[in-house]
């Protein structure tokens, strides 16, 4: 897939900016206080602080918005910048350490696409540092780790259960300014139809150069698929909600669970590394992970929200017969009336849906998927459809259960 001249709101923090503000519905010019503080949670909430406080002085909003507001900005986008020079020397740390251990490992997210997408536009904040590393090296890894300053914060059975039930296990410094650490043995929860397979990633994973300031990462098809799968994670009703034709504000609203910094990293992800990402194998990568639902979910809504970035050429290229499902349909629009009305009886209660827990209103869908999904997930023809639906819940159950995950 040959690169696309980058649209100027991808190149410019300012009109960067002003192209998420038009997709908004705040009015600079608005003079109350609300306004501006709902602006700013809005801000907050889309994980644009850093991109805020990178705006130079002339642009309209550091002419406008109140200078404690403007204060804030400029002081976020220092600390992300602080951090980050700190995150660089620790993660190039580990890695030496983790390499001349023969650990395979790579980093995802936070410092890699700070550094591989983000230097050259605006500081792009991350909460913590999330490594991955075979699940047969795990233990070895901790120990490095705790080498390196972390320390394990579970109890031994605590950590036991996560071991077994989950993907990834935080730590923490033994210095607090320092940020924390997920270590992962696998990119993803179990409970799901996915079929990933992590030593296919560790096969085709770049090393990096740690002594030349560059990270172990994940393949460039490989971390594109992987940032897809992240924001349809998140907006666990994305999907749903694109078959229902909801309008663009939906979608940055807080029930929706997702971050305009997230849909940023996958047109950023698109523009930078056009030149080698190959349609082909990330066809058949989508297809043998089971996630062309949420590819396609993903990289439509990136485009409805940076139109021009390439993600609609690669739907194309992918085969996709168009970039969302038809808008405007009768039931949708009740669905979203029946919605609305919730929401103002409700509003306090829609956020809880972008936590973690939320994720179990998705458990029946995974335990009694549609025909179609069930063939495709099992590769299988119809006639054993019947079959499945009575052992795809103990299959579900047991990949959760498993120890060991590969």
């Amino acid at each position: 897939m040959n690169s696309v001249t980058p649209p100027s709101f991808l190149c410019q923090p300012g009109d960067l900016w002003d192209h998420l503000l038009s997709l908004s519905e705040f009015d600079l010019m608005a003079s109350d206080g609300g306004s501006w503080n709902d602006l700013a949670d809005f801000i907050q909430d889309q994980g644009l602080s850093s991109l805020v406080g990178s705006l130079p002085h002339s642009h309209p909003l550091m002419q406008t918005a109140p200078p404690l507001l403007i204060k804030h900005w400029r002081e976020e986008t220092a600390r992300t910048k602080n951090r980050h020079r700190l995150n660089r020397v620790l993660t190039l740390r580990i890695s030496r350490l983790l390499q001349a251990k023969d650990i395979d490992c790579f980093w995802i997210k936070g410092p890699v696409l700070y550094e591989q997408s983000y230097r050259s536009l605006f500081p792009r904040r991350y909460e913590d540092l999330d490594l991955v590393v075979r699940p047969e090296q795990v233990d070895v890894t901790l120990q490095v780790l705790v080498e390196a300053g972390y320390r394990r914060p579970h109890h031994p059975l605590v950590e036991k259960a996560l071991r077994r039930f989950h993907f990834h296990t935080p730590l923490v410094h033994m210095q607090p300014a320092m940020t924390k650490l997920e270590l992962h043995w696998h990119l993803i929860d179990f409970t799901n139809l996915y079929r990933i397979q992590l030593g296919d990633l560790f096969d085709r994973h770049h090393r990096g150069d740690p002594d030349a300031g560059v990270l172990p990462h994940m393949e460039a098809n490989d971390q594109l698929l992987y940032l897809a799968l992240h924001v349809a994670k998140h907006g666990l009703q994305n999907i749903k909600a694109l078959k229902q034709g909801r309008p663009l504000e939906w979608y940055l609203s807080r029930a929706a669970g997702n971050r305009l910094s997230w849909f940023l990293d996958l047109a950023l992800n698109l523009q930078h590394h056009g030149d080698v990402l190959d349609p082909e194998r990330l066809k058949q990568r989508m297809h043998a992970w089971h996630i062309a639902d949420e590819v396609q979910s993903s990289l439509s809504l990136t485009e409805m929200i940076f139109p021009g970035c390439g993600a609609q050429r690669l739907l194309s290229q992918l085969d996709f017969k168009h970039a969302y499902p038809e808008a405007g349909s009768q039931p949708a629009h009740k669905h979203q009336q029946q919605h609305d009305r919730l929401l103002s009886k409700g509003q306090e209660i829609q956020p809880t849906l972008i936590v973690r827990p939320a994720r179990f209103i998705q458990l029946p869908a995974q335990l009694f998927p549609s025909p179609a999904k069930l063939q495709s997930y099992y590769q299988s023809p119809r006639l054993l459809t019947p079959l499945l639906y009575l052992t795809h819940p103990f299959h579900l159950f047991w990949k959760t259960l498993k120890v060991k995950q590969s």
